[in-house]
């Protein structure tokens, strides 16, 4: 069997048709996006408290995802829906949120607010007026035996 530039389009664009990719182009854009989330704040903290804080939230959302997915696990691999099922799924997916409250929590008092700043902040230098007084200003000056006038 000969392959052509036929055959070859078909493959290329079968993976298109197919909703497995898009699922996993989404889930590779959100990791994507949730790293540079994730780079970005952890530039901006700066105590090793923070930081603790940080990893900590980062934990419990690994947690909390794990929960949720074994959530989803066992309703979608479940041959009946029973009361038992949903109580465990409801369950495990409560847990999940409460891990990921308990995690954002602790992130906040460790870390404090997002938008607290840890840098001092500095106050600006005094501004002196450099530039020199117009023509024919009359200007007092001290000289050595005190104030004069100059014409």
């Amino acid at each position: 069997m000969e392959i052509t530039t036929a055959n070859k389009i078909n493959g290329a664009l079968a993976v298109l048709r197919e909703p497995q990719f898009y699922l996993t182009m989404l889930l590779i854009l959100f990791l994507f996006l949730a790293g540079a989330r994730a780079k970005r704040t952890a530039h901006s903290i700066t105590t090793k408290v923070g930081r603790l804080g940080l990893v900590l939230h980062w934990a419990s959302l690994l947690v909390a995802a794990v929960l949720l997915c074994a959530a989803g696990l066992i309703l979608t691999q479940a041959k009946q829906v029973t009361d038992p099922t949903v109580v465990v799924s409801g369950l495990l997916a409560g847990g999940a949120l409460l891990v990921w409250l308990v995690g954002k929590s602790l992130r906040y008092i460790l870390t404090g607010p997002p938008n607290a700043t840890t840098a001092p902040v500095r106050t600006a230098a005094p501004v002196r007026n450099t530039s020199l007084p117009p023509s024919g200003a009359r200007r007092d000056t001290q000289g050595p035996w005190g104030p004069t006038r100059e014409a």
